[in-house]
């Protein structure tokens, strides 16, 4: 999270709330059973991770999309970042 005008203790417990609640996004991610929605929701985790400011993770969520169509969107949102390059 890179919101740094927030005192110390309520960055502390946003941190731990977005870790909570990015933890429990993945868990539901993995339970969807068709691929193309799977992916789409992998999508949202690492548009996610991207605003937390957490590039390593959403790039290796990025490695997990499969779907070339839902890869090119994420890239699409995100040109900025090292996703793009993946695209190959």
């Amino acid at each position: 999270m890179r919101d740094h005008s927030l005192a110390p203790e309520l960055a502390a417990s946003e941190r731990k709330s977005y870790e909570l609640y990015k933890r429990d996004a993945i868990a539901l991610a993995r339970r969807v059973t068709d691929p193309v929605s799977r992916d789409h929701a992998v999508g949202h985790l690492i548009d996610l991770c991207m605003d937390g400011g957490e590039e390593e993770e959403a790039s290796a969520l990025f490695d997990l999309v499969q779907s070339d169509l839902v890869r090119r969107q994420i890239a699409a949102r995100h040109p900025v970042s090292g996703i793009i390059s993946r695209l190959g």
